[in-house]
């Protein structure tokens, strides 16, 4: 189903504990996910959602017509994205590397972000992008991993953000208290979009979703239920 067709939903839904969705929300066609399982994880969302970046069925804005695979975009959003690594993220990478995870995270994260403790990948090209392809993409970050060119459901939009959110908190607080930051001039010259990082940061650390993060080893060890409306 493409953009032109009209209707009300299109389920795509199988066995798995959690499935994928088309449905119409404000005249666009959107993705939405389904959990029907109440022990899901994370890594059960992650199954369901990263297969549709190769999804010829799916609109995708950038891509070649719109409906090839996300491989070959041009418009290559690692050359721009501000890309602050969830936890498990930054411990596979770091393995996957070789170093450390406090050495990952000096050469790797921009030091003048972490000045005002904001954890993020160097950018402008991504440190990890060379010809036009992710070095480390077995191991890459959420916000890698859920990024979809494509329309998305409101509700599902913020069930995803506040995986990914939680996620980064956690590396922030992983980092600050390994002694990670060296603060500089506090929030002297943050943009708006450094503090609503750090508001959200200071709001989710010491919940539960930020918890489930820090004490995980993998994807399969974060169950969703603690990011649905009903458990925040």
């Amino acid at each position: 189903m493409n953009e032109a067709d009209q209707g009300g939903s299109e389920e795509m839904q199988d066995s798995s504990p959690v499935y994928v969705y088309k449905e119409y929300e404000g005249g666009k066609l959107g993705l939405g996910v389904r959990v029907t399982d109440e022990q899901a994880t994370l890594a059960d969302l992650l199954s369901a959602w990263e297969p549709l970046s190769g999804d010829p069925a799916i609109y995708k804005a950038f891509a070649a017509n719109h409906y090839a695979d996300c491989r070959g975009c041009q418009v290559n959003c690692c050359r721009q994205a501000y890309v602050i690594p969830d936890l498990i993220a930054l411990k596979r990478m770091s393995a996957y590397l070789g170093i450390a995870e406090l050495d990952f995270a000096r050469n790797y994260l921009d030091a003048e972000k972490l000045g005002i403790t904001i954890p993020r990948l160097q950018t402008s090209p991504c440190i990890f992008l060379q010809e036009g392809l992710c070095t480390v993409y077995p191991v890459r970050t959420l916000i890698c991993r859920f990024y979809l060119c494509t329309h998305i459901l409101g509700e599902t939009e913020e069930f995803i953000y506040t995986i990914t959110l939680a996620g980064m908190a956690a590396t922030q607080q992983y980092l600050a208290e390994a002694g990670l930051f060296d603060e500089q001039d506090g929030q002297v010259g943050l943009t708006d979009y450094e503090q609503h990082f750090l508001r959200f940061f200071g709001e989710y650390r010491g919940t539960r979703m930020v918890e489930a993060f820090l004490g995980a080893r993998d994807y399969t060890e974060i169950p969703l239920s603690l990011f649905l409306p009903a458990s925040r």
